[in-house]
């Protein structure tokens, strides 16, 4: 299969029996960097998983710039980190019955173009959680995922974990204290009338971005006004939780 061959099977959203992060890896790279000029034996490497050869290859002879070559380094170490989470997976359900995946390949794309500027190893290590998911199930391929994780910190990322760490069905009608975050978390206790405002610069900013992408709300005062002392989970927060998350069966 050439290049544009590889392309075309990829965007008609051709269904797959268990892909695999390599598959995706490969078409990604051959669609995002490879010119109609690139020679067989490159596209051979790709197939084979030599990406990182390749791309320094195409920098060196000038088919891609340093700029490029800067997003798919990043790129290529969050597809490592999916690969070893796409493994867990493959281990966990290697009893089940296989299932056929059928991929949005505009959405890797717009993967790609989104996590390729991450360089943070921490933040990497999020956005390879969710690659693997993505790939192991159709369902995750969401674009507001995509959204969310572009607008956090490696800090605020951490909170939605330790909020989320709690069963849904006994966070979501219950407001959380927010003052430990993200140490720890707590219950409101329901008969304290007055919450004193929370002091923490970078809590309270991280929290109010928190609440800007729809991973959590704040408590509503009788006036009202935003609570920033206290937080309630929300189902997007959950849901972009469980994108996250390399479960056990």
């Amino acid at each position: 299969m050439n290049t544009t061959a590889l392309i075309d099977f990829l965007q008609k959203g051709v269904e797959f029996i268990k892909p695999t992060i390599e598959l995706i890896v490969g078409g990604l790279i051959a669609t995002m960097f490879l010119r109609k000029n690139t020679s067989i034996g490159e596209f051979e490497k790709i197939k084979s998983g030599f990406f990182q050869e390749v791309t320094e290859d195409l920098l060196k002879n000038g088919k891609i710039t340093y700029y490029e070559f800067y997003k798919c380094n990043n790129f290529l170490k969050i597809a490592k980190y999916a690969d070893e989470y796409f493994k867990e997976k493959e281990e966990q359900s290697k009893n089940n019955a296989t299932s056929q995946e059928k991929f949005d390949f505009d959405w890797f794309i717009q993967f790609y173009e989104s996590s390729s500027n991450i360089s943070d190893d921490e933040m990497q290590k999020y956005w390879g959680k969710l690659l693997a998911n993505a790939v192991h199930d159709n369902s995750i391929q969401k674009r507001i995922y995509i959204d969310i994780i572009a607008r956090l910190s490696h800090f605020e990322a951490i909170i939605i974990e330790k909020i989320y760490s709690l069963p849904f069905d006994e966070i979501q009608h219950k407001p959380l204290l927010a003052y430990n975050l993200p140490d720890s978390i707590e219950f409101l206790d329901e008969k304290t009338n007055n919450l004193p405002d929370l002091n923490n610069i970078e809590i309270k900013l991280a929290l109010i971005n928190l609440s800007r992408v729809g991973c959590i709300s704040f408590l509503k005062s009788l006036g009202g006004g935003e609570i920033n002392s206290a937080v309630c989970a929300t189902f997007l927060g959950k849901c972009f939780h469980d994108a996250l998350t390399i479960k056990e069966n």
